[in-house]
């Protein structure tokens, strides 16, 4: 079959999709720059108000991905402007906001009223069919004056019920500081660390029983000599104890952190913050009555710069520094030393005319070495990447850009007693998209991507067990076509074909040289039919051609066809309805060429994949809502006996689960929340054949997960 004919099949759904852009029906309008088509076509916006606007855009500025900017204003209860402006005031990542926030809480220097009390107590219970999970959660902070407590408590009871036994495990943390502030920049304190982890489990022959505590001493400063300079310091000193059934441990412990933050203006802006931390301990082996004397270390250190921030031009650096080392004494009276570490270094020039104007180029230095199991020892990384994106207009529309480039150097030297190997590789990719708006209805969008990627090893010492080096090229596109009929409808259809190529370089490997062919078509459309009616469909036509050149009886064929309907109605304000249709056909098998220089095709497996599924969810109450969800699931396999096809495996899936969630106010300060339902599973599997046989298996289990939380 020629690639011309091939592809000619799989445009059958393409002209299907562009033809149905007739008929009427709903979407969101895309407006202004294709780039940001269906930025804010979600559930969440149609069923419960939660608006994204300006989502791509915001998630550009800050160079994260619009999924992981969503979930976070979701999870924080946040708009997106909100939290994109706290992560600017804090100069942090905007997934690190939050953490921040939580961890000022508890500074003492953070501390503004002359007297508080804050009390959260939260718990939660989690059941399944053979484990249960408690856990509970105290905060507690109190002011007084210039004093000050707090205590963060945490305590996890698991029980595991397995045939044989049953196991119960204790996990316990908590923390307690009290201190005194001496002035508004400045505090001492005396902290207090508890861990604790027990465990009964049978199949142990020693008990299970490791605590450890940890009393220090904590001074902490904080200063602004300048309005535009900050600095905070922090020292915890003290001793530690820990012990197992292995080891007796006892020392002394301290950690030095700090952070300095320097900005003139819009001129230049500069973060460092660091840690330095260690012990020095005396270890004894309890099986040898052995005491050894071992020190650990960690030191970590991160600085930004960044030169005109707000300007059209900007440079900026980056420095990621950390290394650990760590001592541990083992049964023969020696110390194994063990040193993990990294440093990267990046540089960046951004030029920004406007948002649809942009170039930005980066250069990424990186070294490593990690501890590896006792034999393998050390291994050791080097790397640098040179990384350039950019966006232009370009025929009416937008053009957007990439190209990287990642050479990394690599080494183990002791794999085996004879030594071990090293590697190199480099990886080049080129990328772009080209999107424009034709009118007010109808966006396209054009794809494409090449990449080449070389793998070469080198042996350390007499290591001959070297693994194959190789040449990797791919390259794809995609045309992409979205049509907005009108408020109630849209549909898209793309066409994407891909190449791989796998070149082993020695002779004795080329059997396994291959090039696979992608063609792949989809077709997705919307509809809402009535006012609280929403349809939605996905269809995908997927080819899949496996070329061996010097193995051509290894040449396959792979055939998938999948289509997934949903239907999504609002009964009523409080009921709600969604049904789910998924049905897959798989065909794969060879093809050989024939004497006539056609490929003939032989099937040889048939796979058949069928699901309906629905929910239905009714909120009696505001913070109650019950939900039922059933899902009936079947899979059919045939395949080739003799050029004969016949039945091999069938297997048939019901499940059943109904919940109760729960979000409700208890009083003032208690809020309960959390899920309580019941799953049930019949599963059962027909294998035909000379060995023919049934298995059927049968899961009926309540599952919750409740958390209640208290505020003082």
């Amino acid at each position: 079959m020629s690639r011309t004919r091939r592809l000619a099949l799989l445009l059958v759904p393409l002209a299907m999709g562009m033809l149905s852009a007739v008929l009427p029906g709903r979407a969101q309008t895309g407006g202004g720059s294709g780039r940001y088509a269906f930025a804010d076509t979600t559930l969440l916006r149609d069923t419960l108000g939660i608006d994204f606007q300006d989502l791509f855009p915001l998630a550009d500025s800050l160079r994260t991905s619009p999924d992981t900017l969503r979930a976070l204003a979701i999870r924080y209860g946040v708009p997106l402007r909100r939290l994109v402006a706290m992560a600017d005031s804090m100069r942090a990542p905007v997934d690190s906001v939050w953490t921040r926030v939580e961890r000022e809480r508890y500074n003492p220097l953070s501390l503004g009223e002359l007297r508080s009390t804050e009390f959260t107590y939260g718990t939660g219970y989690n059941v399944v069919q053979n484990r249960s999970t408690w856990s509970n959660n105290l905060n507690t902070r109190l002011v007084r004056g210039e004093w000050f407590y707090s205590n963060v408590t945490s305590i996890q009871m698991d029980r595991l019920i397995s045939t044989r036994a049953i196991t119960q495990r204790q996990t316990r943390h908590s923390e307690n500081e009290v201190g005194w502030r001496l002035k508004p920049g400045a505090s001492v304190g005396l902290r207090a660390v508890f861990d604790r982890f027990t465990s009964n489990d049978p199949s142990s022959i020693r008990d299970i029983d490791e605590p450890s505590s940890q009393y220090q001493l904590s001074v902490r400063t904080r200063a602004q000599p300048k309005p535009n300079l900050r600095s905070e310091v922090n020292l915890l000193t003290g001793v530690l104890a820990l012990e197992n059934s292995l080891q007796r441990k006892r020392g002394g412990s301290g950690e030095v952190n700090g952070r300095v933050t320097y900005d003139v203006g819009d001129v230049v802006t500069n973060d460092v913050n660091g840690t330095v931390s260690g012990d020095l301990s005396q270890v004894v082996l309890k099986s040898e009555d052995v005491t050894q004397n071992t020190h650990d270390y960690s030191r970590t250190l991160h600085a930004t710069s960044i030169l005109w921030p707000s300007r059209r031009a900007s440079l900026s650096g980056d420095l990621n520094y950390r290394n650990f080392f760590v001592q541990t004494p083992d049964d023969s009276d020696h110390i194994q030393n063990a040193t993990n570490g990294n440093l990267d270094m990046t540089g960046a020039l951004r030029l920004r005319g406007s948002s649809d104007r942009q170039l930005n180029l980066s250069q990424t230095f990186s070294a490593a070495t990690v501890a590896s199991a006792v034999r393998s020892g050390q291994s050791d990384r080097h790397g640098n990447v040179f990384s350039a994106d950019g966006r232009m207009p370009l025929l009416g529309g937008t053009l957007e850009g990439r190209f990287g480039h990642d050479v990394t150097h690599s080494e183990t030297p002791q794999l085996s007693d004879s030594g071990g190997y090293g590697e190199r590789t480099e990886n080049r990719q080129l990328d772009g998209t080209l999107s424009r708006q034709f009118g007010t209805k109808l966006i396209g969008r054009l794809t494409g991507r090449i990449s080449l990627a070389r793998y070469r090893y080198f042996s350390i010492g007499r290591y001959i067990s070297l693994p194959v080096p190789r040449d990797q090229a791919q390259q794809s596109y995609r045309v992409e076509a979205i049509y907005t009929a009108s408020a109630d409808f849209n549909t898209s259809t793309a066409l994407e074909v891909g190449r791989n190529e796998l070149v082993n370089l020695p002779s004795s490997s080329v059997v396994s040289n291959n090039v696979a062919r992608t063609y792949r078509v989809d077709w997705n459309w919307t509809f809402r039919l009535l006012h609280n009616l929403t349809a939605t469909q996905r269809n995908s036509v997927l080819a899949n051609y496996s070329d061996y050149p010097f193995n051509g009886l290894n040449n396959r064929l792979s055939l998938d066809y999948t289509t997934t309907t949903t239907l999504n109605a609002v009964l009523s304000p409080r009921l709600t309805l969604e049904l789910t249709h998924f049905a897959e056909a798989q065909q794969g098998g060879n093809y050989l060429l024939q004497a006539d220089r056609l490929y003939s095709f032989l099937p040889a497996d048939d796979n058949k994949n069928y699901q309906i599924g629905t929910r239905l969810t009714w909120t009696p109450v505001t913070g109650v809502s019950l939900s039922i969800e059933p899902r009936y699931r079947s899979n059919l396999r045939f395949g080739t006996t003799n050029g004969v096809a016949v039945r091999q495996r069938d297997n048939n899936n019901l499940t059943f689960f109904g919940s109760a969630n729960l979000n409700l106010q208890i009083g003032k300060r208690g809020r309960l929340t959390g899920t309580v339902g019941r799953s049930y599973q019949d599963d059962l599997t027909d294998i035909f054949g000379t060995n023919g046989s049934s298995v059927k298996t049968q899961f009926d289990n309540w599952t919750s997960n409740l958390q209640f939380t208290w505020h003082l």
